[in-house]
């Protein structure tokens, strides 16, 4: 059934957004003279159809820019404090009360806003204008555009740009409304329809919006305040945000160098029915196998690592310190290949310069540093 569910989730995602590219198609047969540029050859028609493609694109990211902006506000509104605002892999967050620029992809998301949340008080915590922010201001700003759209409808380039403006405000409110958890990422009509849930849900909501704070201000999980980590329990792990406490708490076993119970954690979530988000499961999937390597257990294989799946998982993420990290443990203690595992720690060390969250490099290095001393163990 929840196979079935996640198609249906997927197939609704792709539908939006193909409907969103033929009525972004439609706008510019309405507003762009495409029969004058045919007419004064190919050449002149491809460069006008190129230029109202590239006006597309900016409108998916200036609505990309607003949507993020309505979490902000909003957040703002609700009481919250400024954590993170990320727009594709450009990361703005921050850290010990200074503005800092780093770089940083998410899968699954173009954008982010983190914010700091208000007091917890009991779990009872404003987080609904925070989580529907950005919808709200996608659909007001396409109603803005909209209307002025009708004064400028015949100024060429602006009337498509404001035209694809409203368009793809209103198909980013429908994308992020409609409560779905989609494969990396639950969006956000979802976290707003059940962050309520339970309390073990309004709980790890709450805390992963402060083990972010605490990431984006260097702070090691390890290091970060305990009652924030908490393991659900099983009558608690009703959807995806409560299970998402699971992964945290797993990676501040291994950051905390108890890789046995790090190992059992993850092998207990991977082999069970939790509902997770994709980027977290994958974050368990990396753990999982750092572990099994560092404490030699036998159950990572050079036949598994050669499966279809996990060749393509491994290929996902690539500036991701937590796949890089992975990566090279496998190579160096699997594959017994020093020279990859040398590419591994070379682009390993090119992301860490800017990457945003400082403790997680440190944290991705102790695992280097462990496999390193194993393999000269075995030397």
């Amino acid at each position: 059934m929840e196979k079935k569910k996640k198609n249906w989730v997927d197939i609704l995602s792709v539908l939006l957004w193909l409907a969103c590219g033929i009525c972004l198609g439609l706008c510019i047969v309405k507003t762009a003279d495409l029969d004058a540029a045919l007419g004064e050859g190919i050449g002149s028609f491809l460069v006008m159809y190129g230029l109202y493609m590239l006006l597309s694109v900016v409108a998916v990211t200036i609505q990309l820019v607003i949507h993020e902006a309505g979490h902000l506000i909003f957040g703002l509104l609700s009481g919250y404090g400024f954590s993170s605002f990320r727009i594709f892999s450009i990361d703005i967050s921050k850290r010990d009360g200074r503005i800092v620029i780093g770089n940083k992809k998410v899968a699954g998301t173009g954008g982010q806003c983190l914010m700091v949340p208000p007091e917890y008080n009991d779990g009872d915590f404003p987080y609904v204008l925070y989580n529907l922010g950005g919808i709200i201001l996608n659909l007001i700003s396409a109603v803005i555009f909209a209307l002025l759209y009708i004064p400028a409808r015949d100024v060429p380039v602006l009337n498509t740009l404001l035209l694809e403006l409203a368009v793809v405000g209103v198909f980013y409110a429908l994308l992020n409304g409609i409560p779905m958890q989609t494969k990396d990422v639950p969006n956000d009509g979802y976290n707003a329809l059940h962050t309520g849930d339970t309390e073990a849900t309004r709980r790890s909501f709450w805390s992963q919006l402060k083990i972010s704070e605490c990431s984006f201000n260097g702070e090691r999980v390890k290091d970060m305040p305990e009652e924030l980590f908490f393991l659900p329990a099983p009558e608690d792990s009703v959807n995806a945000i409560v299970n998402s406490s699971l992964v945290f708490y797993e990676c501040r076993l291994i950051d905390s160098e108890r890789y046995e119970e790090a190992n059992e954690l993850c092998h207990r979530i991977l082999n069970g029915s939790y509902e997770l988000p994709g980027i977290h499961r994958n974050l368990i999937m990396c753990d999982r196998i750092s572990t099994d390597l560092l404490l030699q257990n036998g159950k990572c294989t050079k036949e598994e690592m050669e499966e279809p799946k996990m060749a393509e998982f491994l290929k996902k993420l690539t500036t991701s310190p937590e796949i890089l990290r992975t990566k090279y443990i496998v190579s160096l203690l699997l594959n017994n290949d020093e020279t990859e595992a040398a590419k591994c720690l070379d682009e390993f060390e090119k992301i860490s310069a800017n990457y945003p969250n400082t403790g997680d490099i440190e944290g991705a290095k102790q695992l280097i540093r462990r496999a390193q001393e194993q393999r000269l163990m075995v030397q």
